[in-house]
This record gives structure tokens, sequence and C-alpha cells, in this order.
């Protein structure tokens, strides 16, 4: 005798979490607006752990560039605790400078500094001033297109 398999959940909820995971990739939303959705998204679509993917080659090059450059440990450190704050879709550091110090174990002068060798190394990108993301060819928490989109925006136009 075979069992029938119900849905636990309303149907329409995945429809729900499909909008809300649009409106999370398409719109430039950020702090307290983007936190909300996400909270959202997560009743609607419980994933348990949000993962980043990492590029193992541009890990390994990156963990280079970083311990043949000053103050590898710190600036290691700000890397790792950067990855944690990584806005899904967007790659963006959804955290200040003293949370990053925090997380990091060092103060957010020397924050700042990491910040600005993992640019120049080109784990991260920045923004605008004080604001950076994760480079999209390094690490990616959220869907393949929307790390995709974020490729192609930093390529040249011929």
């Amino acid at each position: 005798m075979a069992a029938k398999v119900r849905r636990l959940r309303p149907k329409r909820h995945d429809r729900i979490a499909d909008a809300l995971q649009l409106v999370l990739e398409l719109l430039p939303l950020g702090g307290a607006a983007r936190a909300e959705l996400t909270d959202t998204l997560s009743s609607y679509s419980p994933k348990p752990w949000p993962y980043v993917m990492l590029s193992r080659e541009q890990a390994r090059e990156i963990q280079r560039r970083i311990n043949a450059g000053p103050r590898p440990g710190v600036t290691l450190n700000v890397w790792m605790a950067a990855l944690s704050y990584a806005a899904y879709g967007t790659g963006e550091i959804e955290a200040t400078r003293q949370e990053l110090a925090n997380l990091a174990g060092t103060d957010a002068d020397e924050v700042s500094r990491a910040l600005s060798r993992l640019v120049k190394l080109g784990a991260l990108l920045r923004t605008e001033r004080g604001r950076y993301m994760i480079h999209p060819s390094a690490a990616w928490n959220g869907p393949l297109a929307s790390r995709e989109a974020a490729e192609r925006k930093l390529q040249p136009i011929d």
C-alpha cells in the first residue's frame, strides 16, 4: 500500500517566497528594510543555513595575497568577518566597522585598513565611501543568477 504525500505548507507560500526573493534581488534595499524582508522570506521559505559559496581557487589566491601583505592575521580575520555579513543576493557587507572589529578581535581603525587591503587584493569592492561588497568572483551568498548579474556589471563594456 502506497502512502499519499501531503504538502505541509500552503501552496501560496511558494508564490509569496518567490515574490519576496524577487524584490530582494531587484531593489537596492538596505538596512532595516532588507533585514525585515529577509526575515519575512525566511518565514515563508525557511532555509536552515544561508551558505556563502566560495570559489576554492579564488579563496586560495586571496589567502596567499593576505599572507604576503602586512598584518595578515588581522586582514584574514576581517575577511572572514566580512563574509559572515554578506547580504543575500548582493554580497554587500551589512555590518559597521565596529561590528566587524568586534568579530575580528581588533579595532575599527584596523578594520578600515584591512578593508582597504582587501579591496586592493580583489576580495572586496568599494561601492561607496565606507560601503563594501564581496567581489562576486570570490564568494557569493544567493542565487547563481544574481552573482552572474553582479559579475556582468563589473566587466567593461567594449
